[in-house]
């Protein structure tokens, strides 16, 4: 169970450091509400975060 938490945490910290240096960009494929196109970003919300402090406030309630 550690790993696959550790797993999930370290995909979330590599995703947001790829969308910090692609200047967010990956960041449209989250989900937009009243759009059909924004259903696509429903799997990837777990991965997607408005920032790094937005991330380490996630980070530390899921460690725990």
């Amino acid at each position: 169970m550690f790993l696959w938490l550790a797993g999930f945490i370290a995909i979330m910290w590599g995703v947001e450091a790829a969308n910090t240096l692609l200047d967010h960009h990956l960041s449209e494929f989250g989900i937009v509400p009243r759009t059909t196109q924004g259903l696509r970003g429903i799997p990837l919300w777990p991965f997607l975060h408005a920032g790094f402090g937005h991330l380490i406030s996630n980070t530390l309630p899921m460690a725990v």
